[in-house]
């Protein structure tokens, strides 16, 4: 003002006072204590996050055309994830991966070996599945499930054998809970594979049964459900042992410990 007053005249000042809608400053408020929250941060700036990472990644690969089926296979994936609730699996996963980095467990390695091989299944899968506009849509995506599925379970097997390492390693004994795993990974290798193979098949052919009645399908289903049921009998064939070990052991030191009063 007194800048003003050396240049010009100034008769009177009139001060003006402009009132903020309450309304319009609660919104503000709320929508800024809504951004600060790790729920909503989670449930709707993470998938937006993600398309715009997906998006610029594929731009400056100048693959544009593909930007589009990245940004649907990757909200997919996310919706997936939060259907089934495997956030906290994921947090998991990475927090052991971070944790393995630092004092140089198996595991880390393993389950970065995993990640290139679905990678690699997932490049193989699609260069080798035929995406004709003229075929049923159905039957690329099984062609392209078939191909993907043994790089699924040999991920799955490679991560597994790095964990029930690192276990035994920190905790000097197995952990019998994952004894099941590689059988479910193999039985449902050779019953998926059969499955995707003869439905695409079938489909092709129109809608034909005959190669669900092929020795091929016969033979994977019928030893993918052996494979199963052996998992099965044996896993609790040794849990059952492990808990009895565990409950004499358990016993033993409870005597030990009121021979050690009496005495």
């Amino acid at each position: 003002l007194p800048v003003i007053q050396s240049r010009i005249k100034i008769s009177s000042v009139q001060r003006v006072s402009v009132k903020q809608s309450k309304q319009i400053e609660d919104a503000y408020y709320r929508i800024i204590k809504l951004l600060d929250d790790d729920k909503v941060k989670k449930q709707f700036l993470l998938p937006i996050a993600l398309i715009l990472l997906v998006w610029a990644i594929f731009a400056i690969l100048d693959l544009a055309a593909s930007g589009f089926g990245a940004i649907i296979f990757t909200l997919g994936v996310y919706l997936l994830v939060r259907v089934f609730n495997w956030e906290k699996s994921i947090s998991i996963i990475w927090n052991e991966m971070k944790s393995g980095l630092l004092t140089g467990k198996l595991s880390f390695y393993t389950y970065i070996i995993s990640l290139v091989i679905i990678a690699v299944s997932l490049f193989y899968a699609y260069n080798n599945t035929n995406f004709n506009t003229e075929l049923l849509w159905v039957i690329p995506i099984l062609e392209f499930l078939n191909n993907i599925t043994w790089g699924i379970v040999g991920a799955g097997l490679l991560a597994s054998f790095g964990r029930v390492t690192d276990m035994y390693v920190r905790e000097k004994k197995v952990n019998w809970s994952y004894w099941i795993v590689p059988f479910s990974l193999f039985a449902f290798g050779f019953i998926a594979s059969a499955i995707f193979e003869s439905l695409y098949y079938s489909i092709i052919n129109d809608f034909s049964i005959e190669p669900f009645l092929t020795p091929h399908f016969i033979g994977y289903i019928s030893v993918g459900i052996l494979i199963a049921f052996i998992g099965a009998v044996t896993y609790h064939y040794i849990r059952e042992l492990y808990t009895l070990e565990r409950h004499e052991k358990a016993i033993e030191e409870q005597t030990a410990k009121l021979l050690e009063n009496a005495e």
